[in-house]
């Protein structure tokens, strides 16, 4: 995975690509733009990383669909703007990746926020949140495909809704949006 330098050109570049892909950061909320339809949750994630198996069904699913390259990018705050020009100072970091990148590889992409892989034809996007959980969104042939070589996503919504009830239980965390969350994860 090559790092991508913060200069103005190859950030607005790359916020291109991801405003075709999502319309929001927010990983509790409507994501993706209206041109990706078909979605679902990942959970557990591991941390603010896909796990192996997750890594490698969304290469496959890349791959079947004719993508040969991918971004990522932390997403909180300011990321698409420049070291200089961000109101926290902080350099987000954003790498580009083959189809053929190895999960260590990916691993050794040092985030520590929540983040995004995404196409570069901006086919199919994913956002990591904080929460350990992941939106995986793309046609319906990304996300068949995807499914096929990941079958643990038959779990993740339960274990999603199951992980709120908890939270909702042991730390009083709102969980009104969740309905909806659920809704929008329904494909249209």
């Amino acid at each position: 995975m090559r790092r991508i330098k913060s200069s103005v050109n190859e950030l607005n570049q790359l916020h291109a690509i991801f405003n075709k892909v999502f319309c929001t950061t927010d990983p509790f909320s409507e994501m993706f733009a209206d041109s990706i339809k078909h979605k679902i949750v990942l959970c557990p994630t591991d941390n603010y990383k896909l796990d192996q198996e997750q890594f490698n069904a969304l290469i496959s699913a890349a791959k079947f669909v004719g993508d040969d390259k991918f971004y990522l990018s932390e997403i909180e705050g300011s990321s698409f703007e420049t070291e200089e020009s961000n109101d926290t100072k902080y350099d987000f970091g954003h790498w580009e990746a083959t189809c053929e990148t190895q999960y260590e590889e990916y691993l050794r992409a040092l985030v520590v926020l929540e983040n995004a892989l995404y196409s570069s034809c901006a086919r199919w996007g994913v956002i990591i949140s904080h929460e350990s959980h992941a939106v995986v969104g793309g046609d319906e042939k990304f996300i068949e495909m995807f499914k096929e070589v990941y079958p643990s996503w038959k779990d993740s919504l339960r274990n999603f809704i199951e992980q709120w009830e908890y939270n909702r239980k042991n730390y009083n965390s709102n969980v009104e949006w969740l309905p909806s969350f659920i809704s929008f994860l329904k494909n249209d």
